[in-house]
């Protein structure tokens, strides 16, 4: 006699969802934010213009003052500026991750805003 777990197979998904929850949240931060310094930390100052730091610590990406943890069980993650947009890169089990967490435009008004005032 089969049993049932013979006759279902479960296959095992590999994603990592917790991941692009706390990329999110970063972006989020950002987004209110005004970004001061891109390098092994972010660097940036929120509506209240207090000064908060992001970063890698002990396999975790960190939001500072305080220690709210926004993605654990990574193996790294850096932050790097491209064509003035913020990339986080970030690697768990030996994969690579790249997400577009935001811009250095301080509320630059495009062409077609500025031509419709």
């Amino acid at each position: 006699m089969t049993s049932i777990l013979h006759l279902v197979k479960i296959k095992k998904t590999d994603h990592d969802f917790d991941i692009s929850i706390g990329v999110k949240q970063v972006s989020e931060y950002l987004l209110a934010g005004d970004i001061k310094e891109v390098n092994d930390q972010l660097i940036y100052e929120d509506e209240d213009k207090e000064k908060n730091i992001i970063e890698y610590d002990n396999h975790r990406l960190v939001k500072r003052p305080g220690y709210e943890t926004l993605i654990t069980n990574i193996d790294c993650a850096n932050f790097y500026v491209k064509n003035n947009y913020i990339y986080l890169g970030l690697e768990r089990n030996h994969h690579s991750y790249t997400y577009l967490i935001g811009n250095l435009y301080h509320g630059e008004k495009s062409d077609e805003e500025t031509t419709q005032q």
